[in-house]
């Protein structure tokens, strides 16, 4: 799924629109989120559902945006240590590399949930923070 959207990230809407339309044809589970191998009776990844929502804010599909970020926070961890913290996913997930994503706080996820909350692109060096 990520390739999907880091098309219309890094090289743009208008290059990177069919892998988007792609992206929401085959990778898309019920209720807006999507699936890490697009095989959406898997589960929800949420790393790659923020890269989504980021890319289709990007695209001008601010509404469907919105509707992904709310479902991308419902699932946020509500107690302990990592109050705040997305998931990697809804539930353990193959990944196809011999180990899985787990339904446990992931520094990926929510970074690109904060990514896409803002509507910040790190593909895009021309907004970059200059460094000194």
């Amino acid at each position: 799924l990520d390739v999907q959207s880091w098309s219309v990230l890094a090289l743009g809407v208008e290059v990177g629109r069919p892998a988007l339309k792609w992206a929401l044809e085959h990778c898309s589970v019920r209720g807006g989120t999507f699936d890490y191998r697009c095989r959406p009776a898997e589960g929800t990844w949420w790393e790659g559902t923020a890269q989504m929502a980021l890319a289709l804010s990007m695209a001008g599909d601010r509404a469907r945006s919105e509707r992904i970020l709310d479902s991308v926070q419902d699932a946020q961890v509500l107690l302990g240590s990592a109050r705040g913290a997305i998931p990697a996913a809804i539930r353990q997930l193959p990944t196809g590399f011999g180990w899985c994503y787990q339904p446990d706080p992931h520094i990926g996820a929510t970074a690109w949930f904060v990514l896409a909350a803002l509507g910040r692109n790190p593909y895009d060096l021309a907004v970059a923070p200059q460094r000194r």
